[in-house]
């Protein structure tokens, strides 16, 4: 046997499959590509090496409160690839919505209460030690019409209506999909929400 030929044989298999995309290190999922998603950057997980200026995505430009501004229905992510991969977590926060069933117990401290649904998605194979609590309402902060930003909008009286028990777990799965509501007391003349993780290097904001 020419043990030449057999090695060069080896050699040619193994550069189909790494042009194929089937080398170490492929990644392979099933939702949007990270190239189509307004995302911000988390520390953790930072790729190891910087991308090349082929194959990574413009950052979305961050207004004055260090966040992208977005609409609802808009996807969002964390941890993201610059390229073909999905982040590992992405996120879609629909309009608001009035709540129902809301405990008349303890009165609404800064205005008016509104639930936002929130679609998660978090890929396949993807540490999601880093994302613990991300789901915090206390992350969530609104911004009223002469500029003031009110944090605490996770009030008590925030906890006792009917989309106050569809929340989120504070540790999220891999490869899984939640579907739920955050309720938060914002001020009446709220002109915009933001979301500012205390994973993320920035976050999002909405405009009511």
């Amino acid at each position: 046997m020419n043990m030449k030929a057999v090695a060069a044989g080896v050699v040619g298999i193994a550069a189909v499959l790494l042009a194929s995309g089937f080398g170490v290190g492929y990644a392979v999922g099933n939702q949007a590509n990270s190239n189509s998603v307004e995302q911000t950057s988390a520390a953790a997980a930072t790729p190891a090496s910087p991308p090349s200026s082929s194959s990574a995505s413009a950052a979305p430009p961050q207004n004055a409160r260090g966040a992208i501004d977005k609409q609802f229905g808009q996807r969002s992510g964390l941890g993201c690839a610059p390229s073909d991969n999905p982040c590992d977590i992405e996120f879609v926060l629909s309009a608001p919505i009035e709540p129902t069933g809301c405990s008349g117990q303890y009165p609404v401290e800064n205005g008016r209460l509104i639930a936002l649904p929130v679609v998660v998605e978090t890929r396949t194979g993807a540490q999601m030690d880093p994302y613990s609590g991300m789901w915090n309402p206390n992350s969530l902060s609104a911004v009223t019409a002469s500029g003031v930003t009110v944090s605490r909008i996770a009030t008590t009286p925030t906890f006792g209506c009917d989309q106050s028990d569809e929340t989120f777990p504070d540790r999220l799965a891999p490869a899984s999909k939640y579907e739920g509501f955050v309720v938060l007391d914002i001020p009446k003349d709220t002109t915009s929400v933001m979301f500012l993780p205390h994973m993320s290097d920035g976050g999002w904001e909405w405009k009511l």
